[in-house]
């Protein structure tokens, strides 16, 4: 049996609407026009990387040192993956009178 295009009734779904999750915004993680995720994102930092950079854009608004603390600790772990030796590291940590 032989069909012709006009016998098919093409149709299209229509795509969905983008389901936008708009989160409670503290103003604390943005700085000027970005928000520090955004950056984060954008920068294309890993996860030690993206709470350094959180715990440092927040300390001022929330946590003051211990927002500092947090961020040098995750500071640390960045070294310890970044540089294999541990001689090194402690040689930072002495530089620095931690």
């Amino acid at each position: 049996m032989h069909h012709d295009r006009e016998d098919y009734e093409v149709t299209t779904t229509p795509e969905p609407e983008p389901v936008q999750i708009i989160p409670d915004d503290p103003g604390r993680y943005t700085q000027g026009t970005i928000e520090t995720w955004d950056g984060i994102i954008g920068l294309g930092l890993d996860y030690c990387s993206g709470n350094v950079t959180k715990y440092l854009c927040r300390h001022q608004r929330k946590g003051g040192g211990a927002d500092l603390v947090k961020a040098l600790d995750y500071m640390f772990k960045v070294l310890e993956v970044a540089v294999v030796d541990r001689k090194e590291i402690e040689k930072i940590v002495r530089k620095h009178d931690f």
